[in-house]
């Protein structure tokens, strides 16, 4: 589902952002923001709307909801 990605580094934040295509909307977008580590919330995954799914300052934390979760199979 996953095609391109982008990156982009401002003075306040860095952003990995997750692309379709690469004319595209990103699908998710992971945030680091360095003046939010003392509140615990350095990294952030945001959907395409805007919604914030995680937020932490451990990023393999916060990248979990990224993780498919696996489906259970009627035998």
């Amino acid at each position: 589902e996953w095609r391109d990605y982008a990156l982009e580094f401002g003075r306040e934040a860095a952003v990995f952002s997750i692309l379709r295509g690469t004319a595209e909307q990103p699908l998710y977008r992971i945030t680091k923001t360095p003046e939010l580590a003392r509140r615990q919330q350095q990294f952030a995954v945001v959907a395409q709307g805007g919604l914030i799914l995680k937020r932490g300052n451990d990023l393999a934390q916060v990248l979990r909801v990224l993780a498919k979760k696996p489906r259970l199979a009627r035998g």
